[in-house]
């Protein structure tokens, strides 16, 4: 096997887009080399597992965990097995002039705020994955699918549309994710 047996071609960024850059579902298997990129990412398993090692640090993936990579972290995922989930590439600025009250909601202190942070500054070991029950990651890969295929068709209205179905998908996240601490 490779390195990296990508499953699912994976699309460019969207670039031009004024908040939401790309929305995907992928599945991997194997190993992914260390990366940073230049958009914040919202990663949410879907289903098998993963090791991700996000600046040094590891942490086991499984379904429903949620996790976000700042722009210039860097980030290498290995040992996945059967590896789904959802991915979404964002202008974190923007998100943050968009969110409004949703700032005020504990899950998106928990996945948008705080854990990025610690994670940069690399000052406190975080115990357990932020995580969604299975309704709400439910909801989540719906919204992704939907996303994903405004993004490609690039319809009427596409670009606002996305936009609200996206910070649609970070109520939920905001609303639902709580630390798991049961890995």
């Amino acid at each position: 096997m490779e390195d990296l047996e990508q499953l699912v071609p994976f699309p460019a960024d969207n670039t031009h887009q004024y908040l939401l850059k790309l929305a995907h579902i992928n599945t991997r298997l194997g190993h992914m080399q260390p990366h940073e990129h230049i958009y914040a990412e919202l990663v949410i398993g879907l289903e098998g597992r993963a090791v991700n090692i996000i600046d040094g640090r590891e942490s086991l993936v499984l379904p429903g965990d949620v996790y976000m990579l700042l722009p210039g972290m860097t980030h290498e995922q290995r040992e996945m097995e059967n590896y789904r989930f959802c991915i979404l590439k964002f202008d974190y600025d923007a998100l943050m002039a968009e969110a409004g009250e949703m700032k005020n909601l504990p899950g998106f202190q928990l996945v948008f705020v705080l854990e990025p942070k610690i994670r940069q500054t690399g000052g406190i070991d975080l115990e357990g994955n932020p995580s969604l029950d299975s309704e709400a990651l439910s909801c989540v890969e719906g919204l992704t699918v939907l996303l994903e295929r405004e993004l490609r068709e690039q319809g009427p209205e596409y670009e606002e549309l996305s936009r609200q179905m996206f910070l649609s998908l970070v109520a939920v996240v905001s609303r639902r994710c709580v630390r798991r601490t049961d890995h």
